[in-house]
């Protein structure tokens, strides 16, 4: 019965307002129903926006997603876009080859596309162009990230990966990353603030949301949850990911998704 009460109190959940998409965290606990297995599956299975929201907002009693990859994953795009650690982009990869195969789903042009970005340049992600010098880079930055830092991040072992991109501390985060998944009863306060991996739950899904159907829903997803992960990990972005950022946000837009033109448009 402890337990039990320990991890009602430990599940904090990334959820969605369905009028609006905008994302806010809840310590609300649903035990009778919204079991993240019985919905990733489905959602596998028909790629349906509506089951993606609801996953958004499930928990998981019996330990069966850990979601450490999809958090591992963030770190990965961070060290490869703001510190240049091509070791992180190959992580990248890897991380997507892994859930593909897992659910014997195949690779989409999306999905290549946003590989190939990481490896390259950085001036496209297939056949979308970044302008150059573009002040919505500097403004997305300025506006979201900019004199945000709290002091939650309290890890000196986070925080030279966070603040200088260390690669020796790097190259034991996925195993870190993993067992403190598998012992978050017993961390510290705030080693289970930092080390809960809700914020991530949904990325591996919203890429291949977008990658099957160009879901507008997934676009905007994704851009959530990495401002989301830099946010929750006080890390101002470099330009690369700004853009990154930028192009998702466009996407969405464009599909007319109404909470992605309220967003883009403040960075106008």
């Amino acid at each position: 019965m402890k337990n039990k009460y320990i991890i009602i109190l430990l599940n904090i959940f990334c959820c969605v307002h369905a009028e609006n998409y905008n994302w806010y965290t809840s310590s609300v606990y649903y035990p009778e129903s919204l079991k993240e297995s019985d919905y990733v599956n489905q959602f596998i299975t028909n790629n349906d926006s509506i089951i993606l929201k609801k996953i958004t907002n499930t928990h998981d009693p019996e330990n069966k997603f850990c979601h450490y990859e999809s958090e591992f994953f963030l770190y990965s795009m961070m060290m490869t876009l703001d510190f240049k650690n091509e070791k992180a982009a190959n992580e990248l990869d890897r991380i997507i080859n892994n859930f593909y195969k897992k659910y014997k789903i195949e690779k989409g042009l999306f999905v290549k596309d946003f590989l190939t970005f990481f490896h390259s340049d950085k001036s496209s992600i297939g056949n979308y162009t970044f302008e150059q010098n573009d002040e919505k880079f500097v403004r997305l930055i300025s506006i979201l990230f900019d004199n945000k830092k709290v002091g939650k991040v309290k890890s000196a072992y986070l925080k030279k990966i966070i603040s200088k991109g260390d690669s020796t501390c790097y190259s034991s985060l996925e195993d870190t990353l993993k067992q403190k998944c598998q012992i978050i009863e017993s961390l510290s306060p705030e080693d289970r603030f930092i080390y809960n991996y809700r914020t991530s739950k949904i990325l591996l899904y919203s890429i291949y949301h977008i990658d099957r159907n160009k879901s507008p829903d997934g676009y905007f997803f994704l851009y959530n949850t990495i401002v989301n992960f830099y946010l929750e990990k006080e890390i101002v972005p470099s330009t690369d990911t700004a853009k990154l950022l930028m192009y998702l946000l466009e996407k969405a837009a464009e599909m007319k998704l109404p909470s992605a033109i309220r967003e883009y448009n403040q960075f106008k």
